[in-house]
């Protein structure tokens, strides 16, 4: 899904016009609870419920690629080696493998939250104001993957008494979890041939490749990080979402 043909060119025709300030603001991850208490009250007290939202969307997301993980080591290692590969055609000569430093993982786990948190606020905004204000566009089936998302969201908010975060309710944990799941997947399994930004996905990584200091490009040696962690946690999903079987 996520490839090589991504880079100044094609960012830049895809998201010419749009404010890249904004673009990159609605790709933060939510507050932590430390960043959140830090907050005055004012402020505190006009962002506290949708902060603690992405706190949860957050976990949710790595409660779920947790359990992918543990699948690793339960499927053989032709399976893996077809995993590892960039090519369609032939198996990589090495077995895809989880990342030794948790620090890595966490940095490649926030990448996907962050496109877990543009794709809500995206949302928000309406599909059709989505599409010509920040040009993300959604199949029909994610679409509704993400409706379902932000439902999930929203009940397990009113369950917990607005913005509060405190541990959760397991039945609806997994039910979050699962709609999660479910919209990374169809986000993963879209079919692309000609227009690659089509797909949510590949157009997050346009937006990642914004500098967020200076509201300009990156150069290509600051993105390839970015990739190589949004294409990893792409895989561990994948090997869970069944399509290599």
């Amino acid at each position: 899904m996520i490839g090589e043909e991504t880079g100044v060119d094609f960012e830049s025709v895809h998201l010419a016009g749009l404010d890249m300030a904004e673009l990159r603001r609605a790709a933060q991850p939510g507050l932590t609870p430390r960043e959140l208490a830090r907050l005055g009250w004012a402020a505190k007290r006009g962002r506290e419920e949708e902060e603690a939202m992405f706190v949860r969307l957050g976990q949710s997301f790595d409660r779920t690629i947790s359990r992918c993980e543990q699948r690793i080591g339960q499927v053989p290692v032709e399976t893996l080696c077809w995993l590892a590969s960039r090519d369609p055609g032939r198996p990589a000569p090495q077995p895809f493998e989880l990342k030794q430093e948790a620090r890595t993982r966490e940095r490649y786990r926030a990448y996907w939250r962050q496109y877990l948190c543009y794709c809500v606020r995206a949302y928000r905004l309406g599909r059709s104001e989505a599409r010509t204000k920040r040009h993300i566009r959604l199949s029909d089936a994610q679409w509704l993957a993400l409706v379902n998302l932000v439902d999930a969201l929203s009940s397990s908010a009113s369950n917990r008494g607005g913005g509060l975060v405190v541990p959760g309710n397991m039945e609806r944990d997994e039910d979050l979890d699962a709609r999660v799941f479910t919209f990374c997947i169809s986000s993963l399994k879209q079919q692309v041939i000609v227009d690659q930004f089509k797909n949510p996905l590949l157009h997050f990584t346009a937006v990642l490749a914004i500098d967020p200091a200076r509201a300009k490009w990156r150069a290509p040696g600051e993105f390839t990080g970015t990739l190589a962690g949004l294409a990893w946690c792409s895989r561990v999903l994948l090997l869970d979402g069944g399509s290599l079987a």
